[in-house]
Protein backbone atom coordinates (compact mmCIF):
# COMPACT_ATOMS: atom_id res chain seq x y z
CA UNK A 1 0.00 0.00 0.00
CA UNK A 2 1.43 3.33 -1.04
CA UNK A 3 -0.25 6.27 0.68
CA UNK A 4 2.05 8.96 -0.69
CA UNK A 5 -0.04 9.50 -3.79
CA UNK A 6 -3.76 9.55 -4.21
CA UNK A 7 -4.34 5.87 -4.98
CA UNK A 8 -6.67 4.99 -2.10
CA UNK A 9 -9.53 7.36 -2.91
CA UNK A 10 -9.71 9.49 -6.07
CA UNK A 11 -11.77 12.13 -4.22
CA UNK A 12 -8.82 13.13 -2.03
CA UNK A 13 -6.06 15.46 -3.22
CA UNK A 14 -2.64 14.06 -4.09
CA UNK A 15 -0.89 16.49 -1.73
CA UNK A 16 0.13 14.15 1.05
CA UNK A 17 -3.18 14.53 2.90
CA UNK A 18 -4.00 10.98 1.87
CA UNK A 19 -1.40 9.69 4.34
CA UNK A 20 -1.06 6.58 6.52
CA UNK A 21 -3.85 7.43 8.94
CA UNK A 22 -6.36 7.74 6.10
CA UNK A 23 -4.93 4.67 4.40
CA UNK A 24 -5.49 2.65 7.55
CA UNK A 25 -9.13 3.71 7.55
CA UNK A 26 -9.36 2.11 4.10
CA UNK A 27 -7.10 -0.94 4.46
CA UNK A 28 -7.28 -1.71 8.20
CA UNK A 29 -10.78 -3.23 8.42
CA UNK A 30 -10.34 -5.65 5.46
CA UNK A 31 -6.95 -6.77 6.81
CA UNK A 32 -8.51 -7.33 10.24
CA UNK A 33 -11.29 -9.42 8.68
CA UNK A 34 -8.85 -11.50 6.62
CA UNK A 35 -6.50 -12.20 9.52
CA UNK A 36 -9.42 -13.06 11.83
CA UNK A 37 -10.98 -15.40 9.27
CA UNK A 38 -7.69 -17.18 8.58
CA UNK A 39 -6.87 -17.65 12.27
CA UNK A 40 -10.39 -18.86 13.05
CA UNK A 41 -10.15 -21.39 10.21
CA UNK A 42 -6.72 -22.60 11.33
CA UNK A 43 -7.90 -23.10 14.92
CA UNK A 44 -11.09 -24.89 13.81
CA UNK A 45 -9.04 -27.28 11.66
CA UNK A 46 -6.47 -27.89 14.38
CA UNK A 47 -3.71 -26.32 12.30
CA UNK A 48 -2.92 -23.46 14.67
CA UNK A 49 0.24 -25.18 15.94
CA UNK A 50 1.48 -26.02 12.43
CA UNK A 51 0.93 -22.73 10.60
CA UNK A 52 2.39 -19.38 11.62
CA UNK A 53 0.93 -16.16 10.27
CA UNK A 54 3.40 -13.27 9.96
CA UNK A 55 2.34 -9.80 8.78
CA UNK A 56 5.01 -7.12 8.63
CA UNK A 57 5.97 -3.98 6.82
CA UNK A 58 9.30 -2.92 5.40
CA UNK A 59 9.89 -0.09 7.89
CA UNK A 60 8.47 1.67 10.91
CA UNK A 61 7.54 5.29 11.47
CA UNK A 62 9.27 7.92 13.58
CA UNK A 63 7.79 8.54 17.04
CA UNK A 64 7.54 12.27 16.37
CA UNK A 65 5.09 13.95 14.02
CA UNK A 66 6.82 15.93 11.25
CA UNK A 67 6.02 19.48 10.08
CA UNK A 68 3.34 18.24 7.65
CA UNK A 69 1.49 16.29 10.35
CA UNK A 70 2.79 12.85 9.39
CA UNK A 71 5.55 10.52 10.47
CA UNK A 72 8.69 9.81 8.47
CA UNK A 73 10.16 6.42 7.54
CA UNK A 74 12.28 4.88 10.30
CA UNK A 75 14.28 1.83 9.30
CA UNK A 76 15.45 1.16 12.87
CA UNK A 77 12.20 -0.61 13.73
CA UNK A 78 9.01 -2.05 12.32
CA UNK A 79 5.77 -3.57 13.54
CA UNK A 80 5.20 -7.30 13.19
CA UNK A 81 2.05 -9.31 13.83
CA UNK A 82 2.63 -13.02 14.51
CA UNK A 83 0.05 -15.68 15.34
CA UNK A 84 -0.21 -19.46 15.42
CA UNK A 85 2.70 -21.81 14.87
CA UNK A 86 2.76 -22.82 18.51
CA UNK A 87 3.80 -19.35 19.70
CA UNK A 88 3.56 -18.78 23.42
CA UNK A 89 1.31 -15.74 23.81
CA UNK A 90 1.73 -12.83 26.18
CA UNK A 91 5.45 -12.35 25.63
CA UNK A 92 6.75 -9.06 24.23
Amino acid sequence: WDWHLNIVDDKRPADGSNGPSRGMEHHGPPLDQMVSALLTDLYQRGLDKKVMLVVWGEFGRTPRVNKTGGRDHWGALMSILMAGGGLKGGIA
